[in-house]
């Protein structure tokens, strides 16, 4: 019987610095912690924050793990409860913001909220999904909190699937708004849906500093993953117009397909490996 899954031969085309594979590297293994983190907590009957504590398995010497971002974003309402989403690292004066995908049902109650709304955070930045919006909004507050705490001079945030459009708009809000950072944040997303209008992605992108060689946005999309090309562009009915939707940022392209929605979307089997093993990107063993 033929193989139903589709071998990427091609390397990863990588972009020239500012992006750095090191770090890329590290965001995606700190993006598979926080799906552990989560699941631990699931495992553990989903405790209140305060009666929670995790750690992982393989400490890596230099990184300092932050406790975990809690939030309670709008979706269905049996579902409102608060549930870790990420946390941040800080290698020195280095910070790793992530956030993980879709774990939970309330997660998918986030990910149908597909009207725009203005981008609340900084002027002039067009609109965003709703249901992206929403998250970020509760949990800003503990990610400047954390942010202040640890002191950071430059910041990496990451995400993946719905995580990915959450670390897009924290990645626009913290490279303008907090001053400490002074712009020095990098964004790595994974597995990104997109996240807003023609007017957002053009903002996003008008944030790289050529002299700095930061606010610049990294997309490693699979391009068998459904996750990639979604919202479409949507109908709103009651205004009678189109509701945009556009990726922004520096994509990079891999083709993997193994046969399974599930194993191309996943940030384990498919974009951590491809990242870690940037010239065959194809993991022989994902399915």
């Amino acid at each position: 019987m033929a193989s139903n899954t589709t071998a990427s031969t091609l390397p990863l085309r990588l972009p020239d610095a500012p992006f750095d594979l090191a770090q890329a590297q590290r965001a995606a293994v700190l993006l598979r912690w926080a799906y552990i983190l989560t699941r631990a907590w699931e495992a553990d009957n989903k405790p209140a924050p305060e009666s929670f504590s995790w750690a992982p398995t393989q400490a890596i010497e230099g990184l300092e793990l932050g406790a975990p971002l809690w939030a309670s974003a709008r979706g269905w309402k049996p579902f409102h409860n608060h549930q870790p989403f990420g946390f941040i690292a800080r290698e020195g004066e280095l910070g790793y913001l992530v956030f993980r995908g879709t774990e939970t049902p309330q997660d998918f109650g986030t990910n149908l909220r597909l009207d725009q709304i203005e981008y609340p955070f900084v002027s002039g930045f067009g609109h965003v999904h709703d249901g992206f919006a929403g998250l970020y909004a509760a949990l800003r507050e503990p990610v400047l909190a954390e942010l202040e705490r640890l002191g950071l001079r430059s910041l990496i945030v990451a995400g993946h699937s719905m995580g990915a459009g959450v670390s897009s708009l924290a990645f626009c809000d913290l490279a303008t708004n907090v001053e400490a950072l002074g712009g020095r944040v990098l964004h790595y997303c994974f597995g990104s849906p997109r996240v807003g209008n023609p007017e957002f992605a053009a903002a996003a992108n008008a944030l790289a500093n050529p002299d700095g060689g930061w606010g610049v946005s990294y997309r490693l999309n699979n391009s068998a993953d459904p996750v990639a090309h979604l919202p479409p562009m949507l109908r709103d009915k009651l205004l009678g117009e189109d509701v945009l939707y556009q990726h922004f940022g520096v994509g990079i392209e891999l083709s993997a397909n193994y046969g399974s929605i599930g194993v191309n979307h996943s940030v384990s089997r498919t974009y951590l490996y491809a990242i870690e093993h940037p010239e065959q990107p194809h993991n022989p063993d994902a399915t």
